[in-house]
Protein backbone atom coordinates (compact mmCIF):
# COMPACT_ATOMS: atom_id res chain seq x y z
CA UNK A 1 0.00 0.00 0.00
CA UNK A 2 1.35 3.36 -0.89
CA UNK A 3 -0.33 6.81 0.80
CA UNK A 4 0.76 10.09 -1.03
CA UNK A 5 0.38 13.09 0.34
CA UNK A 6 1.13 16.95 -0.71
CA UNK A 7 2.09 19.43 1.92
CA UNK A 8 2.14 22.39 -0.16
CA UNK A 9 3.53 24.66 3.38
CA UNK A 10 6.57 22.55 3.47
CA UNK A 11 6.74 21.73 -0.09
CA UNK A 12 7.62 18.29 0.36
CA UNK A 13 5.75 15.26 -0.81
CA UNK A 14 5.17 12.61 2.20
CA UNK A 15 4.85 8.54 0.76
CA UNK A 16 3.85 6.11 3.68
CA UNK A 17 4.84 2.42 2.18
CA UNK A 18 3.60 -0.60 3.79
CA UNK A 19 4.08 -4.36 2.71
CA UNK A 20 5.44 -6.14 0.21
CA UNK A 21 7.30 -4.27 -2.62
CA UNK A 22 8.64 -5.55 -6.06
CA UNK A 23 9.66 -4.84 -8.81
CA UNK A 24 6.78 -3.59 -10.52
CA UNK A 25 5.79 -2.13 -7.54
CA UNK A 26 8.60 0.31 -7.28
CA UNK A 27 8.13 0.83 -11.46
CA UNK A 28 4.86 2.09 -11.09
CA UNK A 29 5.81 4.66 -7.87
CA UNK A 30 8.51 6.00 -10.01
CA UNK A 31 5.86 6.58 -12.68
CA UNK A 32 3.87 8.01 -9.67
CA UNK A 33 6.93 10.53 -9.16
CA UNK A 34 6.55 11.69 -12.61
CA UNK A 35 2.92 12.46 -12.25
CA UNK A 36 3.49 14.86 -9.91
CA UNK A 37 5.37 17.60 -11.51
CA UNK A 38 2.38 19.81 -11.12
CA UNK A 39 2.99 20.55 -7.39
CA UNK A 40 6.59 21.87 -8.29
CA UNK A 41 9.60 21.31 -10.41
CA UNK A 42 11.91 21.22 -7.72
CA UNK A 43 10.43 17.90 -5.91
CA UNK A 44 11.01 17.14 -2.39
CA UNK A 45 9.67 13.44 -1.38
CA UNK A 46 10.14 12.08 1.88
CA UNK A 47 9.61 8.26 1.94
CA UNK A 48 8.79 6.60 4.80
CA UNK A 49 9.58 2.75 4.16
CA UNK A 50 9.98 1.85 7.42
CA UNK A 51 7.20 -1.31 7.23
CA UNK A 52 8.17 -2.22 3.66
CA UNK A 53 9.61 -5.58 2.73
CA UNK A 54 11.59 -5.87 0.16
CA UNK A 55 10.70 -8.59 -2.31
CA UNK A 56 13.16 -7.73 -5.33
CA UNK A 57 17.06 -8.60 -5.82
CA UNK A 58 20.61 -6.04 -5.56
CA UNK A 59 20.58 -6.63 -9.57
CA UNK A 60 17.28 -4.77 -10.15
CA UNK A 61 18.54 -1.26 -8.46
CA UNK A 62 20.13 -0.45 -11.88
CA UNK A 63 16.75 -1.40 -13.62
CA UNK A 64 14.82 0.61 -11.47
CA UNK A 65 17.35 3.39 -11.14
CA UNK A 66 16.95 4.00 -15.07
CA UNK A 67 13.27 4.11 -15.23
CA UNK A 68 12.74 6.55 -12.19
CA UNK A 69 15.43 8.62 -14.18
CA UNK A 70 12.94 8.67 -17.24
CA UNK A 71 9.95 9.90 -14.98
CA UNK A 72 11.84 12.56 -13.44
CA UNK A 73 12.85 14.50 -16.92
CA UNK A 74 10.31 16.77 -16.11
CA UNK A 75 11.78 18.27 -12.91
CA UNK A 76 14.50 20.73 -12.20
CA UNK A 77 15.63 18.60 -9.49
CA UNK A 78 14.48 16.06 -7.06
CA UNK A 79 15.41 14.96 -2.94
CA UNK A 80 14.17 12.03 -1.72
CA UNK A 81 15.01 11.14 1.56
CA UNK A 82 14.15 7.40 2.51
CA UNK A 83 13.34 6.63 6.41
CA UNK A 84 14.25 2.62 7.02
CA UNK A 85 14.27 0.83 10.12
CA UNK A 86 16.12 -2.20 9.29
CA UNK A 87 19.17 -2.79 7.71
CA UNK A 88 18.03 -4.32 4.58
CA UNK A 89 16.17 -1.22 3.46
CA UNK A 90 18.61 1.04 4.95
CA UNK A 91 21.85 -0.97 2.47
CA UNK A 92 19.33 -1.28 -0.70
CA UNK A 93 18.75 2.54 -0.44
CA UNK A 94 22.58 3.07 -0.06
CA UNK A 95 23.38 1.18 -2.57
CA UNK A 96 20.80 2.84 -5.11
CA UNK A 97 22.44 6.09 -4.00
CA UNK A 98 25.55 5.10 -4.64
CA UNK A 99 24.45 3.92 -8.45
CA UNK A 100 22.92 6.92 -8.73
CA UNK A 101 24.31 8.65 -11.85
CA UNK A 102 21.26 11.29 -12.51
CA UNK A 103 22.32 14.83 -12.62
CA UNK A 104 19.61 16.49 -10.89
CA UNK A 105 18.55 13.40 -8.24
CA UNK A 106 19.83 12.88 -4.96
CA UNK A 107 18.41 9.90 -2.61
CA UNK A 108 19.75 9.26 0.79
CA UNK A 109 18.61 7.19 3.92
CA UNK A 110 17.95 8.22 7.14
CA UNK A 111 16.37 6.63 10.23
CA UNK A 112 14.48 9.45 11.67
CA UNK A 113 11.52 11.95 9.98
CA UNK A 114 13.21 14.70 11.57
CA UNK A 115 16.76 14.13 9.81
CA UNK A 116 15.22 13.62 7.00
CA UNK A 117 13.47 16.90 6.48
CA UNK A 118 16.76 18.57 7.78
CA UNK A 119 18.40 17.42 4.84
CA UNK A 120 15.34 17.48 2.26
CA UNK A 121 15.43 21.69 3.68
CA UNK A 122 19.02 22.34 3.00
CA UNK A 123 18.81 23.92 -0.81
Amino acid sequence: MVEVNYNESEGIVYVKMNGKFGVHDMLASAENVGQLSHLTKNLKILEDAKNVIIDFQVSDIPLLMKNFGKNIEVYDSVRHAVIHSGPEGTAYTMLAAHLNELKKYSIMVFSTEEAAKTWLNLI
